[in-house]
């Protein structure tokens, strides 16, 4: 089981990680070369899940940057909490290696 300093830094990467990708103008700009879109296509192709992402993922890849971000930011906010420490760090490694 991990301590204190894995704990406080899982929160603080993911808690960062999705507040950059909601203010940032060009994940959600499909014009952006960093919009999620692009980003789902291109792991479609390496991903061990690319069948999914490729059917569901990239059709509605507003739908799945806003689950990845608003995820992210709850998984960071539960760690910080204390709340559903297990049940966090488990969200944060399943979402990590989804993508």
């Amino acid at each position: 089981m991990g301590g204190l300093p894995e704990f406080l830094a899982l929160g603080i990467v993911f808690l960062y990680a999705g507040i950059d990708k909601l203010t940032d103008p060009a994940f959600f700009n499909p014009a952006a070369p960093g919009y999620i879109g692009n980003q789902l296509a291109e792991f479609a192709t390496i991903s061990p899940i690319g069948g999914f992402l490729t059917s569901v993922a990239v059709p509605n890849p507003a739908l799945f940057g806003w689950l990845s971000a608003l995820g992210k930011v709850a998984i960071g906010l539960g760690t910080l909490a204390g709340l559903f420490s297990r049940a966090a760090a488990l969200g944060g490694m399943l979402l990590s290696l989804m993508l």
